[in-house]
């Protein structure tokens, strides 16, 4: 039973964690880019 549980989670535990990385990943880029165009359009 342990083993299943381990085959099950780890991967599911990847593939969280993948997701989260990619979803602030973006979230930083919009900042970012908001800051930018701010910068740009004051500028």
């Amino acid at each position: 039973m342990d083993d299943i549980l381990r085959t099950c989670i780890g991967p599911a535990l990847c593939c969280l964690v993948i997701a989260l990385n990619a979803l602030i990943w973006r979230e930083l880029k919009q900042l970012q880019y908001l800051k930018q165009s701010k910068t740009d359009h004051q500028g």
